[in-house]
């Protein structure tokens, strides 16, 4: 583990942080990108955790050459929850970082908010046993898939994604191009709603899809791509011949939005002309609401959890035998367009 921060005091705060977790191995702590990246070959750190903004070269300058120089290493950036911060880190993102870690307006709420301590701690633990399994097989078997319906034509494409999720449907949206003018796709990433707006806008501008932000209250259109705001959930109902969004009601669950009820309400919304997709994540979200476009009849993907930033969520997905396909991110897109091919024609 390496932290990369030109604040003496933050680097003796996460330092300390750090070291109060048996399982870490802190190998440098550095004050510059400069310096890290010096030292980088000599002391191989599995995780780094990069400041983005820095004198001399910031986070986001610093970052593929970082990974050039240790391309096992997983990084975790931190940045200030403003638009510029988010732009960055957004940014950093895309070119290879695995996770973001947001950091408290001041350096007083920095050293004194429990929560912030905890979040850096569980997020540098999930991305280091990430790092320890990067190697090891699905722990499978893996349960039998289930069979992609053949007789429904998707209407509606509905993604879920959370760690390192911003690069995969990225990248999964780049290989079904004659698919996506034929239906409606929903993305539901975990983000604060600062990422989202501008994930979408990332979208739009540097993916050159057409793509909006959602909150509820919107008709969801073909041939767009329609990311839903972090800072809740929406519910999808069907109105006449077209799809629509609704406000979701409030969850207890500490990330936004609800992938579960994006899933749920998709399959309620277009039965068995729904198809989900399931990409890398933490935790569990998604699974139940992949087993709801199962039982309507629809079709559930999963990335193949060795190809993931982190594997829990189609890890989830793939132990319930939901996944009728598994793979990574060209085969998803292969299968997606085989799937949709009566749309792709049309």
């Amino acid at each position: 583990m390496a932290v990369v921060d030109d604040s003496v005091v933050v680097r003796g705060l996460f330092a300390r942080w750090l070291t109060e977790m048996p399982e870490v191995d802190l190998v440098g702590v550095h004050r510059n990108s400069i310096e890290a990246l010096r030292q980088m070959p000599s002391c191989r750190p599995d995780v780094v955790l990069l400041d983005i903004e820095m004198p001399e070269m910031d986070g986001l300058t610093a970052l593929p050459l970082l990974l050039q120089a240790v391309p096992e290493a997983r990084v975790l950036v931190v940045s200030a929850l403003t638009i510029r911060g988010a732009d960055l880190t957004l940014k950093c993102l895309m070119r290879g970082a695995s996770d973001y870690l947001s950091k408290p307006t001041t350096m007083a709420k920095v050293s004194t908010t429990p929560a912030f301590k905890q979040d850096l701690q569980a997020r540098v633990r999930a991305l280091g046993n990430r790092v320890e399994r990067r190697s090891v097989a699905y722990p499978g078997p893996l349960p039998p898939p289930v069979r992609a319906p053949r007789d429904a034509t998707p209407q509606l494409l509905v993604i879920g994604a959370s760690t390192g999720g911003p690069a995969a449907i990225t990248a999964l949206l780049a290989q079904i191009p004659e698919v996506l003018p034929g239906l409606p796709v929903v993305v539901g990433q975990h983000m604060p709603a600062t990422f989202t707006t501008l994930f979408a806008d990332h979208l739009r501008r540097h993916a050159r899809l057409d793509a909006c932000e959602i909150s509820g209250g919107e008709v969801l259109r073909r041939g767009v791509i329609h990311v839903v705001r972090g800072d809740g959930s929406v519910l999808i109902e069907r109105a006449g011949a077209h799809f629509v969004a609704r406000r979701g009601p409030g969850t207890t669950m500490a990330l936004h939005p609800s992938i579960d009820l994006i899933f749920a309400s998709a399959a309620d919304a277009a039965g068995p002309a729904a198809l989900g997709v399931i990409l890398t994540g933490a935790g569990n979200d998604g699974a139940a609401g992949a087993a709801r476009i199962v039982a309507a009849g629809g079709a559930v993907f999963a990335q193949s959890p060795e190809s993931c930033t982190l594997s829990a969520m189609p890890s989830a997905v793939c132990d319930a035998g939901l996944a009728s396909v598994v793979g990574d991110i060209a085969a998803l897109g292969r299968s997606i367009n085989r799937h949709c091919r009566p749309i792709a024609r049309d």
